[in-house]
């Protein structure tokens, strides 16, 4: 019930194509999708703007998920200089 939606089934292959789609390789400077940032990108492709509320919906319904990604450094840094230089600050902070 209610008012159809504005998501054409157009749009929503488009959609789906896009959050398969690594931002980078369509030459954003951003390798992870938002919501706000994946609706300016559609609305630009499509003609069809929806605020981020409503495309984290759209994303949901079509069975995808909604995460920050989590940054980190493992796998990245030097872990022998890092368990180092973390058994060397343990040493140093005030015990209680």
């Amino acid at each position: 019930t209610g008012r159809k939606s504005r998501a054409t089934p157009d749009f929503l292959a488009e959609m789906k194509q896009a959050v398969q789609t690594n931002p980078l390789t369509l030459g954003y400077g951003f390798s992870n999708w938002s919501a706000a940032r994946l609706a300016a990108h559609l609305a630009k492709k499509t003609g069809i703007g929806f605020s981020e509320d409503q495309m984290i919906r759209l994303l949901h319904d079509h069975g995808f998920s909604v995460h920050r990604p989590k940054h980190t450094l493992k796998g990245k840094r030097d872990e022998t200089a890092y368990q180092k230089a973390k058994a060397e600050l343990a040493v140093l902070k005030k015990t209680p």
